[in-house]
């Protein structure tokens, strides 16, 4: 009685443990399936968007991109997008993008703002989005001169980023967090906390030095950033070590004569 009970217990775990697997993978696929959607939905608005700039059969040739965003915001803030916010919410972080390298601030920040809001009380929003409108909120606080609100919004991505996974998964996700630590160390560095500075961008560099090949441009940068910032308070071995690294990187990958 004894084993029959054991083998039966052990073929219900088994049981079990196989329906938690199927559920768990259906989910998977329907996130999945559910993200395609959303992808598909955000580039038609987008295509659309887009198409009214053909000289042929859209508005003309004198149709600018602030035109465009214009007319992209009104349609969103009409309710395009009504019946799925994170759709909305994807929408609005691409148009405050482009309104924000633009230099058009103001309307970059509501955009952003609203995209978050949506984001953060929207269940099935994924972390690495509500993750990412905090990294533009952050580089959007940095270009106009916030820089403690640059530091608020990326603090809180980093923050999301490590209690997702994502900070040390060796894949996207840290390729994600390290954008994150660039734009904070720049920030850090833009108030003169150089000692902060340094810390974080030499995590941002060791994770570069481990994932990224030695000639990425990336790592040069990186690199070079830090270099900055050990020269400042007076580290001078320290910033020729990474000066000459640098150095390295940009033969390998640029060749001796490039102008960088």
């Amino acid at each position: 009685m004894a084993a029959g009970l054991a083998l039966l217990g052990s073929v219900l775990v088994g049981s079990a443990a196989s329906t938690v697997g199927f559920v768990q993978a259906a989910r998977s696929a329907d996130q999945a399936e559910l993200a395609l959607q959303r992808s598909e939905a955000v580039n038609a608005f987008l295509e659309d968007m887009l198409r009214a700039a053909d000289p042929v059969s859209g508005d003309g040739p004198e149709t600018t991109v602030r035109v465009l965003l214009d007319a992209a915001s009104e349609e969103v803030d009409g309710g395009a997008f009504s019946e799925d916010p994170l759709v909305a919410a994807e929408v609005r972080r691409s148009i405050g993008a482009s309104y924000m390298h633009l230099g058009l601030f103001e309307p970059a920040s509501r955009h952003f703002t609203l995209a978050q809001a949506a984001l953060d009380t929207t269940p099935g929003a994924r972390a690495r989005d509500r993750i990412t409108v905090r990294q533009e909120l952050g580089q959007l606080s940095r270009r106009t001169g916030d820089l403690a609100g640059a530091e608020s919004y990326l603090r809180d991505a980093l923050t999301l980023a490590d209690s997702a996974g994502l900070a040390s998964d060796g894949g996207e996700g840290e390729l994600l967090t390290n954008g994150l630590r660039n734009d904070l160390g720049l920030a850090l560095r833009d108030m003169d906390r150089l000692d902060e500075a340094s810390l974080i961008l030499e995590q941002l560099a060791a994770s570069e030095r481990r994932l990224l090949p030695p000639d990425d441009l990336d790592l040069a940068t990186t690199l070079n950033n830090l270099a900055l910032v050990k020269r400042a308070p007076g580290d001078q071995d320290g910033a020729i070590s990474l000066f000459e690294e640098t150095l390295e990187a940009l033969r390998a990958a640029l060749g001796p004569s490039h102008l960088y």
